[in-house]
């Protein structure tokens, strides 16, 4: 509550937009009152209901396009946080992702739906320092985005061999 009430101190039309497993009414008022809290979500949370608090914040003239906030990407029913290096799931989980599942899931992302190649992938991941990856890395990187996708939002990821790697939204 300190950070947000500084925030706002700061810049008076920041949103702010409490995310919290806290239920206490004490700490919503403080929240909402005091710190320039503009809404409060209760864990877990929708992504689409999240999503439904940021386009109010549009609809009220506050930008939060993604040319001035470029912290949180829209991707299936999910969100990808850009600063935290996180992956918020639809049911308001938090997937920490280790550095180059990020990079790599960042790459894919950046490119939805269209295949991106094995060395872009290695490019982005390893960020230009080609002496320091292997092809049996890059696959177990995907392996394990693979099954951190599968468990818990509705992307996956295709392989093409001989093109690369493509992020989809899974089909049912």
């Amino acid at each position: 509550i300190a950070l947000a009430y500084d925030l706002y101190a700061g810049n008076p039309s920041l949103p702010i937009l409490f995310i919290s497993s806290h239920h206490e009414e004490k700490l919503k008022e403080e929240s909402l009152l005091f710190a320039g809290a503009v809404a409060y979500l209760d864990k877990p949370f929708s992504v689409n209901l999240l999503s439904a608090h940021i386009d109010r914040f549009a609809r009220k003239g506050i930008d939060i396009s993604p040319a001035n906030n470029k912290l949180l990407q829209k991707v299936g029913n999910s969100l990808l946080d850009l600063k935290n290096r996180a992956l918020l799931t639809e049911s308001g989980n938090i997937k920490e992702l280790r550095p180059m599942e990020f990079n790599i899931l960042k790459k894919l992302v950046a490119h939805f739906a269209d295949f991106v190649s094995r060395e872009d992938i290695f490019y982005a991941a390893w960020e230009g320092q080609s002496d320091y990856y292997n092809d049996q890395s890059l696959n177990n990187y995907i392996r394990r985005l693979r099954i951190l996708l599968e468990e818990n939002t509705d992307l996956e990821i295709h392989t093409s061999r001989g093109v690369g790697y493509k992020l989809n939204e899974r089909s049912n």
